[in-house]
């Protein structure tokens, strides 16, 4: 991938976080928006799969998308943990991922 391609993804991908609001919650979106919508990594975001906290959709062998309404939800739940913890204390059992706590 040339520099050029990298900046038209990123720049796709902002374009879809200003409109993630206005997505209905049967939308899905792809596994790179997801990884920039939770601001986490590519490990952590399989982390969080792993532990069911996310939940893909398979379209095809090799097409893995999310619903938009599952992750309102993980992300309120996030948002309100988020404010009741400590962030250097985050419990070895979550995914250690998601700015802080899940």
């Amino acid at each position: 991938m040339n520099n050029t391609e990298t900046k038209s993804n990123k720049s796709e991908v902002k374009d879809l976080l200003h409109k993630f609001d206005a997505l209905p919650d049967a939308a899905h979106v792809r596994f790179e928006e997801v990884k920039t919508l939770l601001a986490c990594s590519r490990t952590t975001a399989y982390r969080l799969i792993k532990s069911g906290a996310l939940k893909p959709k398979k379209f095809s062998t090799r097409a893995v998308a999310f619903n938009v309404g599952d992750l309102r939800e993980l992300i309120a739940k996030s948002q309100i943990n988020r404010s009741s913890c400590n962030r250097a204390s985050i419990s070895t059992q979550s995914s250690r991922c998601f700015r802080g706590c899940l």
